[in-house]
């Protein structure tokens, strides 16, 4: 990034994984616009076509896309079954919406985090919860921040140490996110679409009777306050550091620190500047 590489051409590599899930988010993001009444499968047909422009697709691609495709409409199906879990509801202004909030460092300097959500669910803060539990008088509408992953790997509880240690910032970006949106945040998902779709995450204890039905989570339930206050000190003292001139080498996942087609374009490039 530094050095403003491109990698292998695009065209040379097929459907990557992180164009896959680009293309799954962009026919989501069409037929959560069209009102969730969209044909996926067109919708999907045009997302692939225009994503895959100038790509040399081969066998190998045609599995991937067949799979895409039966992975979309399995998430069709989860959504009609929303309302058995979830009181939230869909907010087509909160569709692929961007957002950018300020963060003050220690010496006054401001510095401004940006990002954009998949997609934001709400629910009116009046009146009781689910639960019946009176809401306090916090203002703005209940949100609940969900993110798209088109992979296996499923959320796991480790992510509130992950987010205390510093090495995980999603989950209180959105939730300050939502904050600066005038929203109260509710907690932040995972929505995972390979296979049989799956939704976990961190969610606000006092609120989980005002957005889901009642039963067990299988997500965190804990206090999004204490979540979003880590968060913005571990961001804060990062911005800091990066501003006094901190370089280090530190990847925090090296999964894809290997040669080949899923690999790092830059293996050896990246093992000579470490060495």
């Amino acid at each position: 990034h530094l050095l403003h590489l491109q990698g292998r051409p695009s065209q040379e590599q097929g459907i990557t994984p992180s164009l896959a899930g680009k293309i799954v988010h962009a026919a989501i993001a069409a037929w959560e616009r069209s009102g969730s009444q969209g044909d996926i499968a067109a919708l999907f047909e045009n997302a692939f076509a225009q994503e895959t422009r100038g790509v040399a697709l081969g066998h190998a691609s045609e599995k991937i896309r067949t799979r895409m495709l039966e992975d979309l409409r399995r998430f069709v199906e989860n959504e009609g079954q929303w309302r058995q879990t979830y009181l939230t509801r869909l907010d087509p202004s909160y569709v692929e919406r961007e957002f950018n909030f300020p963060l003050e460092l220690p010496d006054g300097t401001r510095v401004t985090i940006t990002g954009r959500f998949d997609r934001v669910e709400t629910v009116s803060a009046s009146g009781e919860s689910g639960g019946g539990v009176r809401l306090d008088g916090a203002g703005g509408d209940i949100g609940l921040a969900v993110d798209f992953k088109y992979k296996t790997k499923h959320f796991t509880k480790k992510v509130v140490e992950e987010v205390k240690d510093g090495t995980e910032y999603q989950v209180p970006v959105y939730l300050l996110a939502m904050q600066h949106l005038g929203l109260r945040p509710a907690g932040m998902e995972l929505y995972n679409l390979r296979g049989k779709p799956k939704r976990a995450g961190v969610l606000e204890q006092s609120l989980k009777g005002h957005t889901l039905v009642p039963e067990k989570y299988v997500g965190i339930l804990t206090s999004v306050r204490e979540v979003m206050a880590s968060g913005h000190e571990n961001m804060t003292e990062a911005a800091r550091e990066i501003r006094n001139g901190r370089i280090a080498v530190e990847p925090a996942n090296t999964d894809r620190c290997k040669k080949g087609p899923h690999g790092c374009d830059f293996y050896d490039l990246d093992r000579k500047s470490v060495v």
